[in-house]
């Protein structure tokens, strides 16, 4: 197909250099990105100039900008039109009250012409300063690889491997930054899975499942056991405690309802304990 330049037509990978040009890459950041030794970039560039009657990088830059609304519309440069994803924002949700701490991040699909079939993600702790951490073939994406007391930055790039050039990188610029901070404090995990045995008139015997996870620098010590007399349980008072992850209790009347807490030592040598069990009602019928 016949460019603008009639039979002067550009190929895919100067189209390429083109786009990253206008972008603002410097050439030695653009000869890594298409896969070319310094020397062939530049010997590169002068062909560009010759096809596309630039002078230099600024006036191809400037060219590039102006003539490209107009390219994509002609379907022509299309690699020059690839992803507009630069434009979006993704969304970040820090997880990390009684788990792992985790930040989910979404987005937008990118629109650009090609468009994306593959998301880079990229973090960093100050910025402007990201490095890649993962990719996804979703606009959806998970790090599990977070520290708490940190604030991180995260962006997005829009790639496309169906249709790029063997050798030759095709991903748009990174969206704007979004930030997410994990909390200092984490809330220690509780047990889970409490349940009680059958009942007695002597004994209530509870049993649950260790907490899945520990906050790194705690120590799980035991377990405190807690009852009282509604099913939401507000201030329930400690009726024992135990190493194990069961317990023989009394029968109470007035106050049947059951929960775990998870006793911990920070790494500050403080006693904390973790956020409640579930509930459960022991009341013999």
């Amino acid at each position: 197909m016949e460019s603008l330049y009639g039979s002067r037509t550009l190929t895919a990978k100067e189209r390429i250099i083109i786009k990253l040009v206008a972008e603002g890459l410097k050439n030695k950041e653009i000869a890594h990105k298409v896969g070319l030794q310094f020397d062939s970039l530049r010997n590169s560039l002068r062909v560009i100039f010759d096809k596309t009657g630039m002078g230099n990088r600024l006036e191809l830059a400037l060219w590039a900008k102006s003539m490209k609304r107009i390219l994509c519309n002609l379907g022509v440069f299309a690699l020059l039109c690839a992803s507009a994803f630069g434009q979006a924002k993704p969304k970040a949700t820090v997880n990390a009250a009684i788990a792992p701490p985790s930040v989910s991040l979404s987005w937008t699909a990118s629109a650009g012409n090609p468009p994306a079939n593959i998301y880079n993600v990229y973090r960093g702790t100050a910025v402007g300063s990201l490095s890649v951490i993962g990719s996804s073939a979703t606009t959806s994406f998970t790090d599990n690889s977070v520290a708490f007391g940190t604030v991180y930055y995260y962006a997005v790039t829009g790639v496309n491997t169906a249709t790029c050039p063997s050798g030759m990188t095709c991903e748009s610029a990174q969206s704007t930054e979004v930030s997410a901070t994990i909390p200092g404090n984490p809330v220690p995990a509780p047990p889970t899975g409490l349940t009680v045995g059958t009942i007695t008139a002597t004994n209530v015997p509870l049993q649950w499942n260790a907490p899945a996870w520990v906050v790194p620098g705690y120590s799980l010590t035991g377990y405190g056991i807690y009852n009282c007399s509604e099913a939401t349980c507000p201030g329930p008072p400690l009726i024992g405690s135990t190493t194990a992850t069961n317990y023989s209790a009394l029968p109470n009347k007035e106050r049947p309802y059951y929960l775990i807490r998870a006793t911990y030592v920070n790494p500050k040598g403080k006693t904390v304990d973790s956020a409640d069990s579930n509930i459960v009602k022991a009341q013999a019928n």
